[in-house]
């Protein structure tokens, strides 16, 4: 399996690690503290862009997916662009009310000086990051992964990395006019891409023109989508923002990087993920459930995420001294923060694809919006208030703490509704 979509495989890896290498690479060569500020950028660029983008990227997987297979290029001309168009406006709306907000000094009671500008940062580059989001989801709706994967935020991420490695940079005052060049490459691979695609399937090509009418059904439609992005934001990335507002940038920079660094423990996961979801759409929406191959693609699932992802952790924790003395941080120090974040990989690791399994059934639907509610809930409720008395260890106790609980809820659900024992699969 591994063989066959090797060209995923890859592109997945090239776009995951980019952005860790560039995260480690500005802790090392500038610090943590602007490590810190970079995350901190990024962090509040991803939440401005799922306001912008509210699920439409999600929605265009199913959409362009329909209208490519029937070849219906009117309808995937006006979806397309009508989503372009609500981007765009909504992109627009956030600059003007970050600037309203900016201009009666609202940030001044929440941030200092270096954090109001990474917010700053972040409304005047979030129109080129939604769009990149979105055009990548439109190359996966046609079914090119290989190139969707690197040209989505990891390409961005390694174009930033070639700049700054090939240039004079001052994160303080180049990192937007970087942002945007890097930004710029990308979409210019996704439009040649796209048009590619448009060609082959519908025999025409794409052109762009601006479409406000039924503007609101892109709220409407992408609903139930941006509260899963949302409640999944809420859960990985909120605990920076909170820790740069409890905090400091230093700790916010610690944070990120061993976050980052603990995400390498589930990244073959995921990508083991995406390689059995057709095998597992097939199973989960046939007539007549088959209940025991369902299990053994489960078990095949369970057996590679045990076989590379121990591996994988074991490994993580055997150079995380080394990559924490590359990046000037200090590991007994944060050596909870370390345990907190890694534990709670390791718990997404043992329990597999269950959450992954229970989202892609014929009841999705309702189970994506049953756990999206729980981890919205709980992690609105344990993060801000364990990062406001433990500070950067109470950021990883509360992402253990929801991981935990969220998994177990999963656990639950799918013995309740497929009659499955998760652990059982792990013999």
């Amino acid at each position: 399996m591994m063989s066959n979509y090797f060209s995923i495989f890859l592109s997945r890896l090239i776009s995951g690690f980019s952005l860790i290498f560039l995260s480690f690479y500005i802790a090392n060569i500038f610090g943590v503290s602007d490590s810190g500020f970079f995350n901190l950028f990024w962090t509040v660029l991803m939440f401005f862009s799922i306001l912008s983008k509210y699920g439409n990227d999600y929605l265009s997987l199913k959409k362009i997916g329909i209208y490519a297979k029937n070849k219906e290029e009117k309808s995937s001309t006006f979806f397309i662009n009508r989503t372009v168009s609500f981007i765009i406006l909504i992109c627009i709306v956030v600059l003007l009310l970050y600037q309203s907000l900016s201009y009666l000094n609202f940030f001044d009671l929440f941030f200092d000086k270096k954090e109001k500008l990474a917010f700053s940062f972040a409304a005047y580059c979030i129109l080129p990051f939604t769009l990149v989001i979105f055009f990548a989801s439109i190359l996966k709706g046609f079914q090119s992964k290989s190139a969707a994967y690197i040209l989505d935020q990891g390409g961005i991420a390694l174009s930033l990395l070639l700049l700054v490695f090939l240039c004079e940079f001052n994160i303080y005052t180049d990192l937007p006019y970087f942002f945007w060049i890097g930004s710029s490459i990308i979409l210019v691979f996704l439009f040649v891409n796209i048009q590619s695609h448009y060609s082959k399937i519908f025999n025409t090509s794409w052109s762009f023109k601006l479409y406000l009418n039924k503007i609101k059904d892109s709220f409407r439609d992408a609903n139930s989508y941006f509260f899963l992005t949302f409640s999944d934001f809420i859960l990985y990335w909120s605990p920076i923002i909170f820790i740069s507002f409890f905090n400091n940038l230093f700790e916010t920079g610690v944070y990120s990087n061993i976050l980052r660094l603990s995400q390498i423990i589930v990244f073959f996961m995921a990508i083991i993920n995406t390689l059995l979801a057709p095998k597992l759409a097939a199973e989960l929406n046939k007539k007549t459930i088959d209940n025991y191959k369902l299990k053994e693609i489960l078990q095949y699932s369970i057996r590679y995420n045990i076989y590379i992802g121990v591996v994988i952790f074991l490994f993580i924790i055997l150079v995380t001294p080394l990559i924490l003395n590359f990046i000037n941080i200090d590991l007994y120090k944060y050596i909870w923060v370390i345990v907190f974040l890694y534990l709670a990989q390791l718990i997404k690791l043992l329990n597999g694809p269950t959450i992954y399994f229970l989202t892609m059934s014929s009841n999705g639907d309702v189970l994506s919006y049953k756990l999206a509610r729980l981890s919205l809930i709980v992690s609105m409720l344990l993060i801000p208030f364990l990062t406001s008395i433990f500070g950067i260890i109470g950021a990883g106790i509360s992402f253990f703490l929801v991981t935990l609980i969220l998994n177990l809820y999963a656990a639950y659900q799918l013995k309740r509704n497929f009659n499955i024992l998760i652990f059982s699969l792990l013999r």
